[in-house]
């Protein structure tokens, strides 16, 4: 350079002794010891590494720059003395140079052959990958099919070296150290000879691990890639658009995530880890049949396990399809054509964000209803945030399956309108989950239609025997459920066949059409098996008179039915029912069950008065603090006979009825408020307790308002009850038929009050006086105690009571002073209080 160069633009950062360039050519026209004009002032040029980079001597001291203008101007001493002094290094190098000019020289990754004057001189074939050929300054490296320019010479960290002390006897030295290096070791395992087929992972010479900065050239394909080591893993610096556009391409680039302990990995891999349809072929516009991509998909995601990405389009798919693995549906929807959208292939499979809808599926071809979801055999499926529209969900595990099977459904959408196959099958069930050890049903919202039963959950066992292939543990909780039945409906909820240890609660529940809103009637097991079902917060909304029925069964004559411990807990629900009552309809019925506990629920019908809330042969019974309106509380055997069902086995063995209020019912089956009929437990103690009876209208009468006939116990206690029934005379406890020890007492109906006015007159000495006072209810067969006082009552004169005769007190006043006493006119009050006990 023999003038000032001042092509392109740089920037020069504070602080710093480098510049970029745009649009240089500084490796041919600038030299070190060349003064750079910047804006701070004057920096020599310590060395040109490339034609867009070079090192100041010191770093630039002013403000930071871009995009600037500049002036290199030359030395013009140092160019000749520069010649010299390089021809006398290259002088030193003999060695060197033979390797060079016989083309044995080899390094960087390349074999450098020799020097070229012009590129068609390279020749055409006889090459290895990795041969090199320098033409004009430029480094070109056969690929094995093709010469590629690599650019002018890169420089080492000796070429660097040798050019910061060029002229210098440091120079020298550093070039004859080189020269006699003829094995390189040192260098050669930073910058590795040879191609490799691989990327290595120790070095050439030393074998020690390969080190972040050593460099190697890596076949990919075919062609040779220069590769740098940078955090334990090997990248490329460059790749051209070509070799990135292929198929392979993606393996070209480096990926490292963020955060302490991640290592480098290639972009491919990365890439492959999700599987999305549309890698197949996928369209998701909603009117192409991507059925084929789908499954293509779904096989491949079971082939490597992965999980399968839908990236939120609308596919449509003509015939079923068959998933194995996991579903990232992220707002996506599959439109079905066929009876079952998607089926269960294996265990496992879960579905996140994802919408199946069923279309277009004739009621009778084939006579089913569609499913969205169909499952046989299979376990372990969970299901989140899904969207299931107009198609059946269905999953069971093999008979007698492992223990340890799961289903979940949760944050889920699921809306079915099945009102076009009531005709044609019956057993169209909204959910089917059948010998599932694990059942979860939580913050779903779910609308069912013309379903058969809504949710129904059962076991895979033959019979009615609790075994490993039944659902055991079930939990539906904080749901919002809709069912509309209609002729022949049965239950929305349906806990059948083995299911055991049940948790229902917080769901909000509209039930319309339904003989029964929840139901458990499976209970029945082995001796030492224990059987739960907690039922608490619900609120229900029903036309049905029977909201809850469990029969567990125990005591059963039959051993097969004979389970260890049955208990039921309901709680804190609340029901209002607008149905009317007919002959023998029954609120909710809790049967057979070891222990079962009713308390804090509100039980409210809008029609007709003679509902029930019925108890049978369970062993334990507390009904405490419940309200009902227009419903009674009845305890015994419904058939009517005592023991009259075949499970003649079981018997009652504590009855609690304390607390609860009830209001507006009429009598029925069951004559009372709070009833007792055909029970037959000799070692039974029932207490009927605090209760608050209320008969404000009634198309029957009542016998009571506690009432007990043909009941065989210990013991039975009526304590501290008030009661305001609609006739007077029921204002009372009803007993008839009672075989066992009975307690009446502090009841508001055993205290029958008169008040009048009385005016005894003058009393002899140690004499009495009396009047007879009617009182409705005494007779002399009744321990009654009447209490009598009188507001004129005179000093040494004692009054005192006795029932002489139906429905008759007799009043006396005893003079006890050996003298006459005038007893004046005054207010007479008699209280007749009964206390009953029989033997």
């Amino acid at each position: 350079m023999t003038t000032w160069y001042r092509e392109g633009l740089v920037t020069l950062t504070s602080g710093s002794d480098l510049v970029a360039g745009v649009g240089t050519e500084w490796v041919d026209n600038v030299l070190p010891g060349g003064i750079f004009f910047t804006p701070a002032g004057l920096v020599e040029v310590q060395r040109v590494t490339s034609d867009t980079s070079l090192k100041l001597v010191t770093p630039y001291g002013g403000a930071t720059v871009a995009g600037a203008e500049y002036s290199i101007a030359p030395t013009q001493g140092y160019v000749v003395a520069l010649a010299k002094q390089l021809n006398g290094v290259l002088g030193d190098f003999g060695e060197l140079k033979d390797a060079w000019q016989d083309g044995t020289l080899v390094g960087k990754g390349v074999a450098l052959k020799g020097v070229k004057n012009t590129v068609g001189e390279l020749p055409p074939s006889g090459n290895a990958p990795g041969d090199a050929w320098m033409v004009d300054g430029h480094m070109h490296v056969w690929t094995g099919s093709a010469w590629l320019d690599q650019g002018a010479t890169v420089s080492t960290p000796e070429l660097e070296a040798l050019r910061d002390a060029a002229g210098t006897s440091a120079g020298l030295a550093i070039g004859s150290a080189l020269a006699a290096d003829t094995t390189r070791k040192d260098y050669e395992d930073r910058v590795y000879p040879g191609v490799y087929a691989t990327p290595p992972t120790n070095k050439p010479h030393s074998g020690a691990p390969c080190a972040d900065g050593d460099r190697c050239v890596v076949l990919v394909g075919t062609v040779p890639y220069e590769h740098l080591r940078v955090g334990g893993g090997w990248l490329i610096p460059n790749i051209d658009a070509t070799n990135l556009a292929l198929p392979t391409g993606p393996a070209l680039l480096g990926y490292v995530q963020s955060g302490a302990g991640s290592v480098v990995r290639n972009a491919l891999a990365k890439l492959r880890e999700n599987i999305s349809a549309k890698d197949f072929g996928a369209v998701g516009d909603g009117v192409t049949n991507d059925a084929v991509a789908l499954q293509k998909a779904f096989d491949y995601a079971r082939l490597v396990g992965a999980t399968v990405d839908l990236s939120g389009g609308r596919y449509y798919a003509a015939s079923a399809l068959t998933v194995y693995t996991a579903i990232d549906g992220r707002g996506a929807l599959i439109e079905s054509g066929n009876a079952v959208a998607l089926q269960l292939g294996a265990d496992g499979v879960s579905m996140t964000a994802v919408a199946i809808a069923c279309r277009n599926i004739s009621a009778t071809s084939p006579n089913v209803a569609p499913y969205t979801i169909y499952g046989p055999n299979r376990n372990g499926v969970k299901l989140d945030g899904c969207l299931l529209i107009n198609g059946r969900v269905r999953v069971e595990t093999p008979l007698n399956a492992s223990a340890n099977s799961r289903f979940s459904m949760t944050n889920c959408g699921l809306s079915i309108d099945l009102s076009a196959y009531e005709a044609v099958v019956n057993e169209n069930d909204g959910v089917t989950i059948g010998g599932v050890s694990d059942v979860v049903l939580a913050n779903n919202q779910i609308a069912l239609v013309g379903v058969h039963r809504g949710i129904k959950i059962k076991g895979t066992t033959a019979g009615y025997n609790p075994g490993a292939g039944d659902s055991s543990r079930v939990a539906i909780n904080g749901n919002v459920i809709r069912g509309v039945g209609g002729g022949g409906h049965k239950q929305l909820i349906d806990l059948f066949s083995g299911t055991r240890n049940i948790a229902i609660g917080g769901n909000s529940i509209e039930s319309t059409g339904f003989g029964r809103v929840i139901e458990n009637k499976t209970s029945r097991g082995t001796a030492g098996i224990t059987l739960s079902a907690v039922i608490n917060g619900n609120t229900i909304l029903t036309d049905t008179q029977v909201p809850f029925v469990f029969e567990g069964f125990y005591g059963n004559a039959n051993p097969t039915y004979n389970v260890g411990e049955c208990v039921v807990k309901i709680t804190g629900n609340m029901v209002i029912s607008s149905a009317s009552e007919t002959s023998g309809s029954t609120l909710s019925a809790v049967k057979y069950y070891h222990s079962a506990h009713l308390a804090d629920n509100t039980f409210h019908f809008t029609g007709g008065t003679a509902n029930r809330l019925y108890i049978g042969q369970c062993k334990q019974v507390s009904v405490v603090d419940n309200n009902l309106k227009r419903a009674q509380i009845g305890f015994g055997d419904q058939t009517g006979s005592q023991q009259g069902d075949s499970f003649a086995g079981a018997r009652f063995g504590r009855i609690t009825a304390t607390g609860n209020n009830l209001d507006d019912f009429d009598s029925g089956y069951f004559a009372g408020g709070v009833s007792l009929r055909d029970i037959d437990a000799p070692t039974a103690t029932i207490i009927i307790d605090g209760n608050n009876i209320n008969q404000s209208t009634a198309s029957a009468a009542a016998s009571g308002a506690v009432s007990a006939r043909s009941v065989i116990c210990k013991s039975l206690q009526i304590d501290g009850n008030a009661s305001n029934m609609v006739s007077a005379a029921e204002d009372r406890a009803y007993l008839v038929g009672i075989t066992g020890k009975v307690i009446e007492k502090d009841n508001s109906w055993n205290v029958l009050p008169y008040t009048g006015t009385w005016a005894p007159g003058a009393i002899a000495a140690n004499a009495s006086v009396f009047t007879d006072v009617a009182i409705v209810g005494v007779a002399t067969n009744v321990h009654a105690i009447p209490k009598v006082t009188h507001s004129a009552l005179p000093p040494g004169v004692v009054l005192g009571a006795a029932v002489t005769a139906a429905n008759t007190v007799r009043v006396t006043a005893y003079n006890i002073t050996g003298a006459s006493v005038t007893f004046n006119s005054g207010t007479l009050r008699v209280m007749a209080e009964f206390i009953s006990t029989l033997f």
